[in-house]
């Protein structure tokens, strides 16, 4: 007894400090291996899934995870060092599809880490039996830009088959492919994907498409307008002096056009050729083509007849004529108030530049004019070509002043006859012209 008690209390200071290490050691060791949560996420694999059968939920991934490891080795870790799966086989679909709850197995890939707990345990599995059926091909071409026309799309192959969960296949309602026309008018040849959508237009999910792709072919072309258009005659040049247009006619009067929408919409009228009226009078009458853009074509005729009336144009001139007295008498004397009067014309305008003012004279009649003052009117004969269309002033003041006559003696032995002169003129006459 005294070797042992000798033995346990011999190097007392060593051997405590040999059981403290040890402690240490073992605290570490412990805590190293404690229960550890992992942050991240471990997606669930489906594993034997039946092959006329498909699933039609989302399975959530294990979020929920504790585990042990080697401080070394969970330092390592990483969402691949876990692997959650669900086995479906042996699994029985019946033809409308059943719900499933199944077990969920997680396992860590590294022997060192040893799994405490997860969540889920188990999830529900939504199963549908597979199913196929044939679908036309239809094509979205979008939206057409302005002016441009798309014919029907020919689509190789014309049909498609969807393959897939058997109430997702039944949502189908077009296998569609989307192509963009696009505003060169080019052509479309091309393939596109085929995508299955729902009524509202939404992609439905899990739905195969067999083939994925198809050929479409479009013909793009500029999209063509018609419109009935009258026909303007173009005219240039200067008309002769004094003449005007008093008509002009296109035979016929409209026409039919047709081109690409934009241009023919903007068109209110079509021109003709320029028609040169430079020196032209009377009636004329002309063949001419129209005048329209390399784009644009006349489905009618492309000759119009054009026909002219030029004339001359009317006014009103004025000139001064001198006035002369109709039936005046020997033994009177006329003053008159003016010498002559402001004559107004109307007619042509060459008609009354041909008229010279020396050829007007205007009259007054002072036949049986009383002695003293007298208002008399003024009249004239207006050219041939010419209308009358006013005098100014349009009557006068004519004083008439009575002269009486000297009787000579007649001269003895001189015997008067015919030849013998008479009274030496008419004084007190005014002149018959101003």
């Amino acid at each position: 007894m005294r070797r042992l008690a000798a033995f346990l209390f011999r190097d007392r200071a060593l051997k405590a400090g040999a059981l403290a290490l040890a402690t240490v050691l073992y605290g570490g060791v412990v805590l190293s291996e404690s229960t550890r949560t992992w942050p991240g996420q471990v997606p669930i694999e489906i594993l034997g899934p039946p092959p006329d059968a498909a699933l039609l939920n989302a399975l959530e991934p294990v979020n929920d995870l504790e585990y042990r490891a080697p401080l070394e080795v969970a330092s390592r870790l990483t969402d691949g060092s876990f692997r959650a799966s669900v086995d479906l086989s042996g699994i029985e679909v019946p033809p409308g599809g059943s719900t499933f709850t199944l077990p969920v197995r997680l396992v860590a890939v590294d022997s060192d880490v040893e799994v405490v707990r997860y969540a889920p345990q188990s999830v529900i599995v939504e199963m549908d039996p597979i199913t196929s059926r044939e679908i036309p091909v239809t094509v979205d071409d979008g939206v057409i830009p302005e002016g441009i026309r798309a014919g029907p799309a020919v689509v190789e192959p014309r049909t498609v088959t969807l393959r897939g969960a058997a109430s997702r296949v039944m949502n189908v309602r077009t296998a569609t492919g989307r192509v963009a026309v696009d505003a060169s008018a080019i052509n479309v040849d091309q393939e596109v994907e085929v995508v299955p959508l729902d009524d509202a237009g939404v992609q439905v999910p899990g739905v195969v498409v067999v083939p994925a792709r198809v050929r479409v072919r479009i013909e793009v072309a500029r999209q063509l307008a018609f419109a009935t258009l009258p026909v303007w005659p173009r005219l240039i040049g200067e008309l002769a002096p004094g003449h005007v247009l008093r008509s002009v006619t296109a035979d016929p009067l409209s026409v039919t056009v047709s081109g690409e929408e934009p241009q023919v919409t903007a068109l209110a009228g079509v021109e003709t050729q320029p028609i040169d009226i430079t020196d032209l009078t009377g009636q004329i009458e002309l063949q001419t083509g129209l005048a329209l853009a390399d784009e644009l074509t006349v489905t009618t005729t492309e000759t119009v007849t054009v026909r002219l009336d030029i004339v001359p144009a009317d006014g009103t001139r004025s000139y001064e004529a001198g006035i002369v007295l109709a039936g005046a008498r020997s033994d009177r004397v006329y003053a008159l108030s003016v010498p002559s009067v402001t004559v107004t014309l109307a007619g042509s305008v060459p008609v009354l530049g041909a008229v010279s003012p020396s050829e007007l004279l205007a009259s007054v009649d002072v036949t049986d004019l009383a002695e003293g003052s007298n208002e008399v009117t003024v009249d004239i004969v207006p050219p041939d070509g010419t209308e009358l269309v006013a005098i100014s002033p349009a009557a006068i003041e004519i004083g008439v002043t009575v002269t009486p006559m000297e009787v000579s003696p007649i001269p003895t032995g001189s015997p008067s006859g015919p030849g013998s002169p008479g009274p030496s003129g008419s004084p007190g006459l005014s002149p018959a012209s101003p």
